[in-house]
């Protein structure tokens, strides 16, 4: 799994605007997703988790803590 730094997150938005994420991590696996969420809360991080990216807008400055995008194939965001 790879964790990226400063990753910016206007080209991931239908609007395409927004900046970078402090981390960013697009798991491809459950446990690798599992992996991420320690990660940042073994740093005490805000996590975001990231869809397709539509009706969303995110400040120029940017996240910072974690942005975990959602690419697994049946997986599925619930609230």
């Amino acid at each position: 799994m790879l964790i990226q730094e400063n990753v910016p997150l206007g080209p991931l938005t239908t609007i395409r605007v927004g900046g970078p994420a402090r981390f960013f991590v697009e798991p491809a696996t459950a446990t690798e997703v599992a992996e991420a969420v320690r990660f940042a809360r073994s740093r005490n991080l805000e996590l975001f988790v990231l869809g397709g990216g539509s009706n969303l807008v995110i400040s120029d400055r940017g996240w910072p803590g974690l942005v975990l995008k959602v690419a697994i194939p049946g997986i599925e965001q619930r609230l």
